[in-house]
């Protein structure tokens, strides 16, 4: 279930759990897009700040909502390709802002 914006709600999280079933685990992940002329693990400390608050709001709304939550980021080229496979799972996609 994509969350646009860095706006992580509990409601998005638990619905996003209901499609998975009982004993769901939500994944919630935040995609940086690094560009081209950096390597794929170039530091981008804003964007890893923003990361790190976003899945910290994933944590703390899943927390309130009962339901376990692992958090992850994908470093990519490009989001738009990526933030469709990686909708296929069930998930809760953090976009960047």
């Amino acid at each position: 279930m994509p969350i646009f914006g860095t706006d992580v709600s509990a409601r998005a999280i638990t619905k996003a759990a209901r499609l998975v079933g009982e004993n769901a685990v939500v994944d919630a992940l935040y995609i940086i897009e690094v560009p081209s002329q950096l390597p794929i693990d170039a530091e981008m400390p804003v964007e890893e700040a923003r990361a790190r608050s976003a899945l910290e709001s994933a944590r703390l709304a899943a927390r309130r909502a009962g339901l376990p939550v692992r958090t992850s980021v994908l470093r990519t080229r490009r989001a738009g390709r990526t933030r469709p496979a990686a909708a296929e799972r069930p998930a809760v996609l953090v976009p960047t802002a």
